[in-house]
């Protein structure tokens, strides 16, 4: 499994790397943002989880605020899940596969790298608000999920 995920970066636009240890990484960089994936494989389990991480960290006073607009962000989605590490501040989504027994599907594995770049493409800008702003988190969430609304309600 690992070779065809490697295969399936290389066909892909992003550039990644093999750690020394053997981890994988992967640059992840959007029209707006640019940020690092790393890639979680047991083959013998048939597990498969790419995470794409926030590139900054929130503090120990901000955590609770970056909690909930993970929370307020997972209560919608149909695949993925943020997620915040209380100890160290990083926050993620993370998206996978068990493979189990199951045979190698590329595609499946594509589709699971897509969404997670496409999550936080999404996201990211919101998460980076809640860090750094005292907007609400439901009006962050609003202008990132429906900026046509918001669009259009600035031009009355």
């Amino acid at each position: 499994m690992r070779e065809e995920l490697l295969q399936i970066l290389e066909a892909s636009p992003w550039h990644h790397h093999v750690e020394d240890d053997g981890e994988i990484r992967i640059a992840f960089v959007s029209e707006e943002a640019a940020w690092e994936g790393r890639v979680w494989l047991e083959e013998e389990l048939g597990y498969l989880v790419f995470y794409g991480v926030c590139p900054v960290y929130a503090s120990e006073t901000r955590r609770a605020r970056v909690s909930e607009i993970c929370t307020r962000i997972n209560c919608g989605l149909p695949a993925g899940c943020f997620e915040l590490n209380f100890d160290s501040g990083e926050c993620r989504v993370r998206t996978g596969l068990n493979l189990g027994e199951a045979e190698f599907d590329p595609l499946q594995i594509e589709t699971a790298l897509e969404t997670n770049f496409a999550l936080m493409s999404q996201y990211l800008p919101a998460i980076l608000q809640a860090i750094y702003t005292e907007f609400p988190l439901t009006e962050i969430l609003e202008a990132i999920e429906n900026p046509e609304e918001g669009e259009e309600e600035g031009e009355a």
